[in-house]
């Protein structure tokens, strides 16, 4: 029995060891570089095969802009989802990336989330086609994007390692690396938008605004915006747990507050933000309002939205009502953001938003200069018109042009998309996220159209509804290198959301390289 026992263990452990040497050559791609090796030895036959084969060998490790590996395995997210994480091997080291977006598998396993078939397309469709390819990242994104049948996911992933790699094999930061890509001469930190307030598909809470956020457009530090929104959070929870609140955090970092009413929020933020003397704090609304669009339609065709989520048809809004009510917002509140204010296809009613904010621009311009004119009557100038009230529109991120960034977050995800709401002028602001440049490159080519036509830019985490979180801090790096100017990572009660906000937080600090903040100019940031 006893030796029935040992010999057991003898053949578990030389599993184990059998398993690791065969991990270690398939990370390495050994397999298919020495039998490269043997076939140019057999083919041109030495006199000394030897000698010629640790030249070969020589030879090939000093190549150092090689593949040498690929790999991939599932991992878990902060929300305990499963995301897929890729290893490429270069002479360099071992660079790796980690997404959680789709496609999931669709099984019993982590209620149909798992990412099985993503980890074997790269070990039987990927892997071969990848070891030996040079790095450059234009050649790899391309190979990537026309590779048929690749999932969404496992591009992505392998597009930013290889990334990594080439940056490290450049002597660059990563950050760097990606603003040469972008032809970028002067990139900058982004002004952070931090997630204060979760409700909506964010958190189990009533309140149906999806996610606000502030931003802090006086600062002239990353460290004092990140300050302040730390000062701003921590005041906002103590505040909520004085009320009777039981403080929770939504799937995006911000707290979820306990309040129905979107109005009440903000003004319980703004209220906050006084208090402690942050007057350059400004609001932004992620509406999401797709997620309480009703199926059925109203007059003429027009869609509904039911944002109490009610049984009740007559509780549902038209757009116009809707419109209404955010309109009384920005007349209420410091807000220069406002995202996904409508459904898809609602774009009659987008298209009148945006008339009545030109008209309400005009209204406001005119009131201003009604109010120079008659500055000599001081605080009675202001009094006049105590019953005709204006919105207070301020010129955003040095933008002459725009009054209110009108953000297509999840609903312009293409450069066709982009195409669209530029010619209708619905939207002057895009989230850029990986996933719908599919690849680096293809983030960058987004990210310079947007440029092009004088659009915001704010680099964000993929959906955390679809996708789960991780600690992989690339869009901090890619929002310095295409000079977003903006940064959303999430709210500051989640430790992948710090990963982020430290890595922007160590390069703005660092005193062996200078790379300016985007302050007031974040929209059009010039060095």
């Amino acid at each position: 029995f006893i030796f029935q026992k040992m010999e057991e263990r003898t053949s578990k452990a030389v599993d184990n060891e059998r398993e690791e040497i065969e991990s270690y050559v398939a990370l390495h791609g050994l397999e298919p570089q020495l039998n490269s090796v043997v076939n140019d030895i057999v083919k041109d036959r030495p006199e000394d095969p030897f000698a010629t084969m640790s030249g070969l060998l020589l030879r090939k490790s000093e190549r150092s802009e090689l593949i040498l590996g690929v790999s991939a395995r599932e991992i878990l997210s902060a929300q305990a989802f499963p995301c897929l994480q890729v290893s490429i091997v270069t002479i360099q080291g071992i660079f790796q990336a980690t997404t959680g977006i789709g496609p999931f598998d669709g099984d019993a396993r982590y209620e149909g989330r798992g990412l099985k078939k993503s980890v074997d397309s790269v070990t039987h469709l990927i892997q071969d086609k990848l070891i030996g390819k040079e790095l450059n990242q234009a050649q790899i994104d391309t190979f990537l994007s026309s590779e048929p049948n690749i999932p969404d996911n496992v591009a992505l992933a392998l597009s930013m390692a290889c990334c990594r790699a080439c940056a490290k094999h450049k002597g660059m930061e990563l950050h760097a690396y990606i603003a040469q890509l972008a032809n970028v001469p002067d990139p900058c930190i982004p002004v952070p938008c931090f997630s204060l307030v979760n409700g909506g598909q964010f958190a189990q809470s009533p309140m149906f605004l999806q996610e606000l956020t502030v931003m802090f457009k006086d600062m002239m530090s990353f460290e004092e915006s990140l300050e302040a929104g730390v000062r701003l959070h921590r005041h906002l929870a103590k505040e909520l747990t004085t009320r009777g609140k039981n403080l929770n955090t939504g799937i995006s970092g911000g707290l979820v507050s306990g309040l129905d009413n979107p109005a009440d929020v903000m003004k319980l933020v703004t209220d906050c933000a006084t208090e402690l003397s942050l007057s350059s704090c400004r609001l932004g609304l992620d509406m999401c309002a797709a997620s309480f669009a009703s199926s059925g339609e109203g007059d003429e065709g027009a869609l509904l939205y039911n944002p109490a989520r009610s049984d009740k048809t007559s509780e549902f809004k038209s757009g116009e009502e809707l419109m209404d009510m955010y309109l009384d917002w920005l007349l209420r509140f410091n807000i220069n953001t406002m995202d996904d204010l409508f459904a898809q296809g609602d774009t009659e009613v987008m298209m009148r938003f945006k008339e009545r904010i030109d008209s309400e621009l005009a209204r406001s311009k005119e009131r201003a200069a009604e109010l120079a004119a008659t500055k000599r009557k001081g605080r009675a100038a202001a009094d006049e018109f105590g019953d005709d009230p204006v919105i207070p529109f301020e010129v955003v991120g040095n933008d002459p042009s725009c009054h209110l960034q009108i953000v297509g977050n999840d609903l312009i995800r293409s450069a066709e998309d982009l195409d669209r709401f530029h010619e209708e002028q619905t939207a002057n602001t895009i989230v850029l996220t990986l996933r719908k440049g599919f690849t680096v490159t293809g983030c960058i080519d987004l990210a310079a159209k947007a440029h092009g036509l004088g659009w915001g830019i704010v680099v964000s985490s993929d959906s955390k509804v679809e996708s789960g979180e991780t600690e992989d801090d690339f869009i901090a790096h890619l929002a310095i290198g295409i000079k977003a100017g903006q940064i959303r990572a999430g709210g500051l009660c989640s430790a992948e959301n710090m990963a982020k906000y430290n890595t922007l937080l160590r390069i703005a600090t660092d005193e062996t390289q200078y790379i300016p903040f985007a302050a007031s100019k974040f929209r059009m940031y010039q060095s």
